[in-house]
């Protein structure tokens, strides 16, 4: 009969409609709680309902809404001494502006959000953060950080990591290693990985740890496990990002292979320019450099460098 109570069984509704991907029943349902709980007076139903509508916000895509409506929950919930509101915040706000690639914005983001691991409920959580927050410090460049952070969330969990926190960090090591040429230690972090994106049914997982192993393979060039490795991962890439890279990594297995490669490679650069993924964008260039140079035609060549 209370407030919170029916605000606290909606909600629970509501996080059902993001687990269906129902992103617009989502969005309805938390902006009306919102409203019901602000003429309720109750405080932390309210900021819970408009982070879980900015997340919903976030999976249709709408980044803008979903960073302005995080941003006033992260200084509401500052002003009211909300931790928990302030770490979700800042976890959520890193998740949109690393898709927005606001690359030191999400690090920033990050970086804050694990000095609340009690406000993320238990280490599994900040774990998943931290996960992140090395994927992001290796992309950016910072190979070293990426380590310790890695080092950092493993000793967090003591060994007791769930296959989607495991699968994530394994992955992350994986290309640590293959960043610093151990493609020995490579093969057997991804390996390793492959079987706890399996067991925790987490597709995301699954396909990006097939990439991985396809460039681990490429890098050792083993051409035929980089083949089986890409047709695993086609089977089950859904993410525009995925697919794209799969299509650099295929065209760079066709260049080793000594196969004509430059179709392969212009349509890998087609699917790049749609997702707008930088790191790859660079990566397909300098692929595309090499194949003109190698038909020498160093004018191309010369255009994609």
């Amino acid at each position: 009969t209370t407030a919170a109570t029916r605000l606290a069984a909606r909600g629970t509704l509501g996080k059902v409609l993001l687990a269906r991907g129902s992103w617009d029943l989502a969005d309805a349902h938390f902006a009306e709680d919102a409203l019901a709980a602000s003429a309720a007076g109750e405080t932390t139903a309210e900021l819970r309902a408009r982070l879980n509508r900015a997340i919903a916000l976030l999976s249709k895509g709408r980044l803008d809404e979903s960073r302005a409506l995080l941003t006033r929950v992260l200084e509401d919930g500052t002003r009211l001494g909300e931790e928990r509101a302030r770490a979700y915040a800042l976890s959520n706000l890193g998740l949109v502006a690393y898709r927005q690639h606001d690359y030191g914005a999400a690090l920033q983001y990050w970086e804050q959000t694990v000095r609340f691991p009690q406000a993320l409920r238990g280490p599994l959580a900040t774990a998943l953060t931290i996960g992140n927050l090395a994927d992001l410090r290796l992309r950016l460049g910072l190979v070293d950080h990426a380590e310790h952070a890695i080092s950092f969330g493993r000793k967090l969990l003591s060994g007791s990591a769930p296959a989607r926190c495991s699968a994530l960090f394994k992955w992350v090591s994986a290309q640590i290693a293959l960043a610093r040429r151990n493609t020995e230690l490579a093969r057997r972090e991804i390996e390793s990985a492959l079987v706890d994106a399996q067991a925790s049914g987490e597709r995301d997982y699954l396909e990006s740890a097939h990439i991985v192993a396809a460039r681990v393979a490429l890098e050792d060039g083993d051409l035929e496990r980089t083949s089986q490795a890409l047709a695993h991962a086609e089977s089950v890439a859904k993410s525009p990002r995925a697919c794209a890279e799969i299509a650099v990594i295929r065209a760079a297995c066709l260049r080793a292979m000594g196969s004509p490669a430059l179709e392969a490679a212009n349509h890998a650069l087609e699917l790049v320019r749609s997702c707008g993924e930088e790191d790859l964008l660079s990566e397909i260039h300098t692929l595309l450099a090499m194949l003109h140079r190698d038909a020498g035609d160093l004018a191309s060549a010369r255009m994609h460098c």
